[in-house]
């Protein structure tokens, strides 16, 4: 249920928000419509992809060549099957799958940690509902399918640290590495988990023969991965740009610099990953201040829920676990700041470079929530109630920003039509793309989704209230 939901809550964000109006979906997208103007059929697809006079945005190709490849690929489908002018919403609509596919990989955390219901449906349940995930899977960025892969990645290494493993998790753990990485070089980070899981992992004396085999295909392959990260790391373009200071800092002046950046932006960094709805030049859409304050008490329960479940924990929590989620997490915090201070800049971090860790964070707030436990009974209830009204108020606000009254009047001052940071591309070509998608799309694809989000959020609410779902205090990772 919480799978389904997370893709129809994609999917009503995809439907919601014009093209090209999540934060660099400009520049990724019109790339993709320029990879694939370049096909064979180049004058059918003009007239689909690019309406209503051929032309599309031409910016310089991304460096993030799965990313470009598959999505180019899907748009093209989506115009040989007769999408016409609504397939660069058809092809919102495909990436909005990845948020169920991270959903799902919270849901298996939080069950591969605990073995709980309950603690498995919340997991699952804070992915679904969260409003900038939702918002950013609903886009044609890299960072949907960069996050899902991701998710899978740290399910299957998860599985092999906690000895839960099967034949596949190996060659799936290194091939969803390589794709994250692939898809966008924020997820960079995720490369050092099979380094870790190989290093932690140690096996038993009886199991000693039955692992080895294991550790041999794992050893090399960590290691190509991480010899290709570092080459195309100090080939990366940000040691070439103007500004770059890399070379001109010492290690530790380098370090200093990192971590003050880090400290300074770290609190604003964190708070946007549940409120930053989009920046649009001179405006920011959040979520509304009560959809913030119901992400501060989730943030809250969590934190000491967890700890109390910690604390009374009849088996000790996994080490290894530990040590691996948190070397991830501490590296997917610091990328930001590093890149800063390679290219000498003074941006603002945004929260949903975090993302990638949303599974196992969910997972681990899961946990958290469920070790609150009221008097009489279960908090389940309670806590689906608080993620579903956040969920909603995310749509709602997008929904006012950008239209008086769906989908007939858009609110043209609202809508961004730069590049990133202000590039000039071509305003009106935008706005006529734009108006035009939005006309083109089905109404009944909006109607579907604004039908099946309140059925799905009503049968979640009847799920939590079930005493099946009530957890039992029960202790946070083992082994």
């Amino acid at each position: 249920m919480v799978v389904l939901l997370a893709v129809v809550h994609g999917s009503t964000h995809a439907v919601v928000r014009p093209v090209y109006q999540v934060s660099d979906e400009v520049v990724y997208l019109s790339t993709v419509q320029a990879a694939t103007m370049a096909g064979p059929d180049s004058t059918a697809e003009r007239r689909c992809l690019a309406p209503p006079d051929g032309r599309f945005p031409q910016l310089p190709a991304t460096t993030k060549p799965g990313f470009l490849a598959v999505t180019a690929t899907q748009l093209r489908g989506a115009c040989q099957a007769g999408a016409d002018g609504a397939s660069l919403l058809w092809l919102r609509l495909l990436q909005a799958v990845s948020l169920g596919i991270i959903a799902a990989s919270a849901w298996t955390l939080a069950r591969l940690l605990t073995g709980r219901d309950a603690d498995a449906w919340m997991a699952g349940l804070l992915v679904a509902a969260h409003p900038i995930a939702a918002t950013h899977a609903g886009a044609v960025t890299p960072d949907a399918w960069a996050n899902a892969f991701s998710a899978i990645a740290l399910v299957s290494g998860t599985r092999l640290l906690l000895r839960r493993s099967w034949w596949g998790d190996v060659p799936i753990l290194l091939a969803s590495a390589l794709a994250a990485y692939a898809w966008k070089d924020t997820t960079a980070f995720i490369l050092l988990l099979p380094v870790l899981v190989l290093v932690l992992r140690t096996p038993s004396a009886s199991g000693w023969q039955r692992a080895a085999w294991q550790r041999v295909p794992l050893l090399g392959a960590a290691a190509a991965l991480a010899a290709a990260a570092g080459l195309l790391w100090f080939r990366s373009p940000y040691l070439a740009m103007e500004g770059a200071r890399a070379g001109r800092l010492s290690s530790v002046s380098f370090g200093q610099a990192v971590l003050d950046d880090l400290l300074s932006q770290l609190g604003s960094m964190l708070a946007s990953s549940w409120t930053a709805l989009g920046n649009f030049g001179a405006s920011s859409l959040l979520v509304s201040p009560t959809a913030a304050s119901i992400g501060f008490v989730l943030l809250c329960g969590g934190l000491v829920g967890g700890a109390w479940r910690l604390t009374h924990a009849s088996r000790r929590v996994s080490p290894a676990l530990v040590l691996a989620w948190g070397t991830c997490a501490a590296m997917c915090l610091i990328q930001p700041s590093v890149r800063q201070v390679l290219l000498g800049t003074q941006d603002i971090h945004q929260g949903r470079w975090l993302l990638p860790m949303l599974a196992p964070g969910a997972a681990v707030m899961a946990c958290g929530l469920n070790g609150l436990r009221m008097r009489h009974g279960s908090t389940a209830l309670l806590w689906t109630v608080a993620v579903l009204t956040a969920m909603w108020l995310g749509i709602l606000e997008t929904t006012r920003y950008f239209w008086y009254a769906y989908p007939d009047d858009l609110r043209e001052i609202a809508l961004f039509v730069r590049g990133t940071r202000g590039a000039v591309l071509d305003d009106a070509l935008i706005l006529s793309i734009i108006r035009h998608s939005a006309a083109e799309l089905p109404r009944v694809v909006p109607a579907l989704c604004f039908t099946l989000l309140p059925l799905l959020s009503a049968a979640c609410c009847w799920y939590a209230a079930r005493p099946a779902l009530r957890p039992e205090r029960s202790p946070c990772p083992t082994r």
